[in-house]
């Protein structure tokens, strides 16, 4: 379990990468990512997220050049997320949210964290 301290610290680590020097090849062949997604996942360990992740990178309406995935934490259930912890969007590069998925267990140590996909790449924003 992350504290408040390790988030912050964990947050300014991820802010330290810029450009992605190294990529790392996605399962399934979806792609790449850079060192930043992958110290991401090393370190807090959220395989299960970078899997789900990957598996939506499969669907049809996922072929556009630019993505930007969003996490996000419910933080009070309402009646459509009563049963959820967390859920993932997908928006294109207009903003246009192309899928929702509802996640049951989220053990990710942020409330809320974005990504990006674009040219087959998964970036931190700051790698962006």
């Amino acid at each position: 379990m992350y504290t408040k301290k390790d988030r912050i610290k964990l947050r300014k680590s991820l802010l330290d990468f810029g450009r992605a020097e190294h990529l790392y090849a996605l399962p399934e062949n979806t792609g790449h990512c850079s060192d930043g997604v992958k110290f991401l996942v090393d370190r807090t360990g959220c395989d299960w997220l970078l899997e789900l992740i990957v598996s939506e990178l499969k669907h049809p309406l996922m072929t556009q050049g630019f993505l930007s995935i969003e996490y996000r934490k419910i933080p009070v259930p309402t009646k459509t997320a009563k049963k959820y912890d967390a859920c993932l969007f997908f928006l294109n590069e207009y903003g246009t949210p192309l899928r929702t998925v509802w996640i049951k267990e989220a053990p990710f140590p942020f409330e809320d964290f974005t990504v990006y996909y674009a040219n087959r790449v998964l970036l931190l924003p700051n790698e962006y």
